[in-house]
């Protein structure tokens, strides 16, 4: 046990030795130190002093933040297909509308003919209903106005048949006696002269005074007006004998008759009515053939914009941020096949609640990329988080960067708000001795004898840091020249500045 601790304890004394001796080493490095600690003798030297004194400056509050681009987002194809080409590559700059992915198309335009050909059988179909339907209206039409004189007809019918039963039941009037006795004077009368005329004619026709035409033209007289005597003797006969039973039952035979043959032509009428109705359902058959035209045009437009969509293009302007997809593989809607970064570049800054008052949107803030060795930009706040991070009670603050080629999305970054202002002593940075993470100062005392000063100091303001502790206002700083004095030498004909 005691042997182990003397190995410990001898371990530890060699390395506080070692860092003893490295200390010493870099101290000899710098003039500064090295000279004071060879205890040399002092030198004159000429050197510019400023006095410390407190300056106004702006009060900031510094947040951290990391770079982004304005748009970032996943590229995939909107079909399923095989990928033949990626023509980009991680890194490379793409443009708006620029083929970035294309498919094999063969599937998509096999889909086109079908929908081509679909929607020509519609249209036929169409057509064909269109003729069904005027067909149907003119056959329709055609049924009713047939029907219609059908109806005409029986009911002239059936008004004579009633007519002639009314008249055979009842028997001739007076007047129709009388009227018949007239025709039977007036056809004799008729017949005398007519017999008179051809007892002459054929005289003359025997002595050949007359033609044979002329000699038949009064012979056929001759033999109507004695046809239309006997007719006319009959009906006086009828007038006056009356109805018989047999004419009576004719006579309701025929109403009967007629009566059914109206209500036939009723019923046909009806029919034909009826079948008209069986033409609306042809003009739905039109209407669902017009959905049908529409729904195979809707159908091909949807084939034609797929093919379109063979092509997967830049959806903006911007950068490959990572390629997921080669040819070869089969793309999915939906599947990201490239990661695409544009727009412009922001950080996006982490502010605490406390402090977004002082944040406002268009103002102009210094921001600082630790890639770009701390130099200062101007960032644009142009987005302000309505929504905070109810655990850290912190918002997310951007800020669009100018264009700098050397700024890259991911990049760490510190925001400086200014939320006021505040006296502090500053010293430019020519003034500042930096080694192993310390800072020193020369500070001229009274006798005009520059000493060493380790010094703390804040976040630089331009080309000039403040002094958090190790000088007090009033005391003399050397400027410049810090590399040819070391500690104890005097300067003599210091120029010196407030």
């Amino acid at each position: 046990m005691n042997t182990k601790k003397i190995t410990v304890l001898s371990l530890i004394g060699l390395v506080i030795v070692a860092g003893i001796w490295y200390a010493f080493a870099n101290m000899k490095k710098h003039p500064a130190l090295a000279e004071s600690v060879e205890n040399n003798p002092s030198q004159f030297v000429d050197a510019s002093v400023m006095t410390a004194s407190y300056v106004t400056t702006p009060k900031w509050l510094e947040v951290i933040g990391t770079v982004q681009s304005e748009y970032d987002a996943p590229v995939s194809s909107r079909v399923m297909g095989l990928i033949t080409k990626v023509n980009v590559h991680e890194g490379d700059v793409v443009h708006k509308g620029e083929t970035l992915v294309t498919l094999d198309m063969r599937d998509l335009q096999a889909g086109i003919q079908q929908a081509q050909a679909n929607l020509h059988s519609a249209k036929v179909g169409y057509q064909n209903a269109i003729v069904s339907v005027k067909m149907g209206d003119a056959m329709s039409n055609a049924k009713i106005a047939s029907a219609q004189a059908a109806v005409r007809v029986s009911q002239a019918a059936l008004k004579a048949a009633q007519a002639k039963q009314e008249l055979v039941i009842n028997g001739p009037r007076k007047q129709q006696r009388e009227q018949a006795n007239l025709g039977v004077i007036q056809a004799k009368a008729e017949l005398e002269l007519a017999q008179s005329n051809f007892d002459r004619m054929k005289n003359l026709y025997q002595q050949g005074a007359i033609s044979k035409q002329q000699y038949d033209t009064y012979d056929t007289q001759l033999k109507v007006a004695q046809a239309q005597y006997n007719t006319s003797v009959q009906s006086q006969s009828m007038t006056q004998e009356g109805s018989r039973k047999e004419d009576i039952q004719a006579a309701n035979e025929g109403v009967r008759q007629a009566m059914a043959a109206y209500n036939q032509a009723e019923a046909g009428l009806k029919q034909a009515i009826a079948g008209a109705l069986q033409v609306n359902v042809l003009k739905g058959e039109v209407q669902s053939a017009t959905a049908g035209v529409r729904q195979a045009q809707a159908a091909l437009q949807i084939a034609v914009v797929g093919q379109d969509y063979a092509s997967v293009q830049a959806p903006f302007d911007g950068v490959v941020e990572k390629r997921m997809a080669d040819p070869g593989a089969f793309a999915n809607p939906g599947v990201p096949l490239l990661m695409i970064q544009g727009g412009a570049l922001r950080i996006e800054a982490v502010v605490p609640e406390n402090a977004l008052s002082i944040v406002h949107l268009g103002d102009k803030e210094p921001v600082f990329i630790d890639a770009l060795n701390g130099n200062e930009v101007m960032g644009k706040v142009v987005e302000i988080s309505p929504q905070g991070n109810q655990a850290s009670h912190t918002f997310v603050v951007k800020l669009q960067l100018p264009s700098n080629a050397n700024i890259r999305s991911g990049m760490y970054g510190r925001v400086r708000f200014q939320f006021g202002v505040e006296k502090r002593l500053l010293v430019p940075s020519s003034a500042l001795i930096e080694l192993q993470g310390l800072h020193y100062v020369f500070v001229v005392n009274s006798k005009n004898i520059a000493r060493l000063r380790i010094v703390t100091i804040g976040q630089p303001i331009g080309n000039e840091y403040p002094i958090l502790s190790g000088v007090n206002p009033g005391e003399k700083v050397i400027m410049s020249g810090t590399d040819r004095i070391k500690d104890g030498d005097i300067v003599q004909n210091g120029s010196v500045s407030s």
